[in-house]
């Protein structure tokens, strides 16, 4: 990997009241992965001094591999910054970052932010309060776009496999010859995009006791629009790899408090004492559009589809009230329709149905999940 970093910064001060900070940067990141494999078999013998590529008594037994990946990253990134008498702080940023895992209609990427800091302590009326016993108090809010391209190389574009498995005989029947044959792997996707999140946030942070004592609070709610998702892809449709696309939409909020205590015996030993306390709820909102999307493997010699169907569910820690649910609502189908359809051809599950469930396990998952399980295996016992 190879990465060239160059920053310009300028800071002024004028009428002892007025601070001005300015950076402009410029980054630019490349990185080549190459492998290599041989591997060989029937080796003359078991010694290690035997043990390499050129030592195998068949030769037609020996086969090697290579491939190599390469990407980029370049961004241009600016931020100004404010500060008057030490009171009011503005901040202001600026990122335009391209890069190569996006086809050139799509590979740049903007990304602003701002933030506001109102320093209370500083003002006239707090400090007719004399209240020495606070040692700063700040307000503070910002909002801010960051960008995501944390996906595979090449998504963009297909890619061809190379392989036996495709391949087709030539030849008479005695002097049969097996040729690779090609096939499109992953289909690709040239509309894919910057995954973005947009963040908001409102803070205050204060200190006591000559900064001994250290409180900060934070309220955040953050967007994550256009995830870079792996969609399954049917098997009928004939690709082994699943397709990246800009696919769903998810937000998150909570809270942050953090309470800690410093200070230094008269030995000089220093210590801290600290407690946090945080919340967070994760929800995804939108997943493909709201399009099922299709899944499902051969089992069998049978064909089994799996639509998926999600709006409202939960990230994280519910995750598995839901995949119980699915399991359940499944097994009720499965018990209806059995008499109509065949086992094997039954594997149908339609996300929406368990949809109201997974609403009302947002207030009691527990409760809900025990009362599901006593009226399925009561009423089809």
């Amino acid at each position: 990997m190879e990465l060239r970093r160059l920053q310009v910064r300028y800071e002024k001060t004028f009428a002892e009241k007025h601070s001005i900070s300015a950076l402009v940067g410029y980054t630019n990141e490349w990185g080549k992965q190459e492998t290599l494999s041989v591997n060989a078999r029937d080796l003359i013998g078991e010694s290690d001094n035997l043990h390499y590529i050129d030592a195998t008594l068949d030769k037609n037994k020996t086969t090697a591999s290579n491939s190599a990946t390469e990407y980029g990253l370049m961004s241009y990134l600016g931020r100004l910054h404010y500060d008057y008498n030490n009171k009011y702080l503005i901040t202001a940023t600026f990122r335009r970052d391209g890069s190569s895992k996006f086809s050139s209609k799509n590979r740049w990427g903007n990304f602003p932010s701002f933030a506001l800091g109102w320093r209370i302590d500083n003002e006239p009326f707090f400090q007719k309060l004399n209240a020495e016993w606070v040692s700063s108090l700040k307000l503070r809010g910002g909002w801010g776009q960051i960008g995501n391209q944390n996906i595979t190389n090449y998504v963009d574009r297909s890619l061809l496999s190379l392989s036996t498995q495709y391949g087709a005989l030539f030849g008479a029947r005695e002097n049969e010859t097996l040729y690779q044959g090609i096939a499109v792997s992953r289909l690709g996707n040239p509309d894919i995009k910057w995954e973005t999140t947009e963040s908001l946030n409102i803070g205050l942070d204060a200190s006591f006791f000559n900064t001994r004592m250290v409180f900060s609070f934070e309220y955040y709610y953050k967007t994550t629009k256009d995830m870079l998702l792996a969609a399954p892809m049917p098997i009928y449709m004939g690709y082994a790899s699943n397709t990246y696309t800009n696919i769903g939409e998810a937000n998150n909020r909570g809270i942050e408090m953090n309470l800690e205590w410093r200070d230094k015996t008269e030995s000089g030993f220093e210590y801290n004492v600290g407690v946090n306390m945080s919340t967070i709820r994760n929800r995804m909102t939108k997943l493909n559009g709201g399009t099922p999307i299709s899944d499902g493997p051969f089992r069998n010699g049978s064909m089994y589809l799996k639509i998926y169907k999600v709006l409202g569910r939960f990230i994280g820690a519910y995750d598995y009230l839901l995949a119980i649910c699915m399991q359940r609502v499944e097994g009720i189908e499965k018990f209806l329709l059995r008499p109509v359809l065949g086992y094997e051809e039954l594997y149908i599950v339609y996300y929406k149905h368990v949809r109201r469930a997974v609403l009302v396990a947002e207030l009691h998952a527990a409760v809900f999940l025990n009362g599901l399980n006593k009226v399925v295996g009561k009423g089809f016992r």
